[in-house]
């Protein structure tokens, strides 16, 4: 009987420490303070550091990372100092000549977003938001790692125990991920403007392949209200850094969370987050979730990790150009030849097509090919290239001769160059000064100019001036000689220097009219010659004179006097339309005339006009007048014709006295 009290004593003692025990720990008591981090790493040292990025397994999800300025962050064992280098120093490869390149701020990347409970498929009607012709729709490729996010659903049963875990998926699904392609929205075109993006550092070039593995590590079973540990595991497997890992994850329905390993941030919806930063190859992460289970059932979560994957490319940009140089000698004389060397080149950093080069020749220099020269047997030049062409240009003439050189390529590429060269020549100037109407019969005078306008001299100079046959050489100066068998004068000059000029007299005697000219012609050495020609009308010329004369310089009173008028043509051509008239002074009457017919009027004699005059020859009047006052009386005679530009007038005196 004792033995069956004191069994079912200690029974019951049994049950009230059990119960207080249970009750202690629903109310926390005994609870051990949270562990550490555990890490497992495969060859890194932890990466969970301030400067250093993260990952997480399970069903592979995708979700937006909303950045507003991404920068780059540091790389494992990254030299600052050859960074600072980078960042200081111009690319190597890029054109030298290109435009500046200005820094800037990256936009933040566009990526697809899905929600954490979304299946990755997504519909096939969703390809068409997106068209093909569309320019700035994104194309998949090797190079490009598109930001992740992976997400990863664990459960644990409380009531049958058993170890719940997910194979680790590939990583890369092209169908998936041509789909989410397909179902982006297009970009909208901007403006035409200059672009910001700047090459990154060289370790972000060539294929980017970050990928990271995840799985949930816990228990098959546990107890109710007693502690359990929920580890996260996320490896990088790829072989490139997964930048910006953030991890969200909820805690279990039907648990209390206790502690988290790192501490995370709890979000207003509840969510846990761990930013993680980077997370290198090769690296494994491991987070805890120390929970208490407070009910009976299945618990679990799914944990969502979100990354980001940088590329870099960069593409030398490279400019043709121009360039013409051209070598010509400072001076040239007249008769030389002056070879002109024309070097193209290509500073630039790509091949010029299509070269073409042109000469324009300017006057006082000659080619066979004419004023204009193409040349279009560069065609091409490649970068640092140059080409020589020489072209042989005869002087023909003096002065300051500028010459034009000019080179077309593709791509509206245009250079020119001129330059001057100074042509030493003499420029013979020749010419005749002098009337260009002559008569005949009269001597002409003429003076025959000389000068040397080049800018050198001008030696054995020979001067020649063919007469017509219609006037007669007279005399000249200057040693001139004349010759009768080429009816022309002759003149020597050695030496003739630049910027002077002589002056040359000749005397000539028109004896044929009509129209006819004075040719002078000059030559000398190196082709040296000049002309100059004046054209002379020669003609005949009326020359009316006339004499009035009395028979008496003193009469009487009363008495009669007798004029004679003679008028004479003593010139080379017929005097046409001769008119005479004769007027009485006061004191004297008119008695009688002679000589043709007349008209008196008073004192006014009008005798009938000549209709022709001819050379040499003339005609006398006779004109009788009385005296009727004493005194000193004058009669007035006026001749006219049509050759006369004014009359031409006379008076004689008579006395008259009682």
């Amino acid at each position: 009987m004792m033995k069956t009290k004191s069994f079912g004593f200690w029974i019951g003692l049994f049950s009230i420490v059990g119960g207080t025990f249970v009750f202690c720990i629903s109310l926390g008591f005994g609870q051990t303070p949270p562990a550490k981090l555990t890490i497992q790493e495969t060859a890194r040292p932890n990466p969970l550091r301030a400067d250093h990025p993260i990952a997480v397994p399970g069903e592979i999800r995708q979700t937006a990372v909303q950045n507003e300025d991404i920068q780059f962050p540091p790389l494992v064992n990254w030299d600052n100092s050859s960074a600072a280098a980078t960042q200081s120093a111009p690319f190597e490869g890029i054109d030298p000549f290109a435009a500046p390149v200005h820094e800037f701020e990256m936009p933040a990347p566009l990526v697809e977003t899905t929600t954490a409970t979304q299946p990755l498929d997504v519909p096939a009607t969703s390809a068409s938001s997106l068209s093909s012709a569309e320019p700035f729709a994104p194309q998949q490729s090797e190079a490009a790692v598109p930001s992740r996010a992976l997400s990863f659903e664990s459960s644990s049963s409380a009531v049958q125990p058993q170890l719940a875990t997910s194979s680790l998926g590939d990583f890369e699904d092209p169908q998936r991920t041509a789909a989410l392609h397909r179902s982006m929205p297009p970009m909208q075109q901007s403006a035409p403007s200059e672009g910001t993006g700047m090459p990154g550092p060289s370790i972000l070039e060539g294929l980017q392949t970050p990928h990271l593995t995840l799985q949930k590590e816990m228990p098959e079973e546990v107890v109710i209200d007693q502690p359990a540990t929920l580890k996260t595991v996320i490896q990088n497997v790829g072989q490139s850094v997964a930048r910006n890992v953030t991890i969200i994850d909820r805690i279990p329905q039907g648990t209390r969370l206790l502690s988290t390993i790192p501490e995370a941030d709890v979000l207003p919806n509840g969510e846990l987050r761990w930013s993680v930063g980077n997370l290198d190859p090769n690296v494994q992460l491991v987070v805890e979730m120390r929970v208490l289970p407070v009910r009976e059932g299945e618990i679990g979560s799914v944990a969502t990790v979100n990354y980001s994957g940088e590329v870099s490319g960069r593409i030398a940009v490279t400019r043709p150009m121009l360039k013409v140089e051209v070598r010509a000698p400072a001076e040239v004389k007249l008769g030389e030849i002056a070879n002109i060397e024309i070097i193209v080149s290509n500073p630039g950093t790509a091949t010029v097509t299509n070269v073409v080069l042109e000469e324009r020749v300017p006057d006082g220099l000659f080619h066979r090919d004419g004023r204009v020269i193409q040349n279009r047997g560069i065609t091409t030049l490649r970068p640092k290239e140059s080409k020589k062409l020489t072209l042989p240009l005869l002087c023909v003439g003096a002065g300051n001769l500028v010459n034009h050189v000019v080179v077309t390529a593709d791509g509206n590429l245009m250079v020119e160059e001129r330059t001057t060269i100074r042509a030493l020549a003499p420029v013979l100037e020749l010419e005749i000064v002098g009337a260009r109407s002559r008569f005949l019969e009269r001597t002409s005078d003429y003076r025959l100019i000389v000068a040397n306008k080049g800018n050198s001299s001008a030696h054995n100079v020979a001067l020649e001036l063919a007469l017509p046959s219609a006037v007669q050489f007279v005399s000249t100066n200057q040693s001139g000689v004349y010759d009768a068998a080429t009816h022309s004068v002759h003149w020597a000059l050695e030496e003739l220097p630049a910027q002077e000029a002589g002056e040359i007299e000749l005397i000539v005697m028109p004896i044929q009219k009509g129209e006819h000219s004075l040719r002078f012609t000059g030559t000398g050495e190196n082709n040296l010659r000049a002309e100059s020609v004046l054209p002379v009308t020669i003609d005949g010329i009326a020359a009316i004179t006339f004499d009035i004369a009395g028979d008496s310089n003193l009469v009487e009173v009363g008495k009669d006097v007798i004029y004679e008028i003679r008028v004479s043509n003593r010139g080379t051509r017929a005097a046409e339309n001769v008119r005479v008239r004769a007027t009485l002074p006061e004191g004297m009457t008119f008695v009688r005339a002679e000589g043709g017919r007349f008209q008196a009027n008073g004192g006014i004699i009008q005798f009938e006009s000549i209709p022709l005059l001819e050379p040499r020859s003339e005609n006398l009047y006779r004109l009788s007048a009385r005296s009727q006052i004493e005194g000193d009386h004058r009669i007035n005679v006026q001749v006219i014709s049509d050759d006369l530009r004014s009359p031409i007038t006379k008076e004689e005196s008579t006395r008259v006295f009682r």
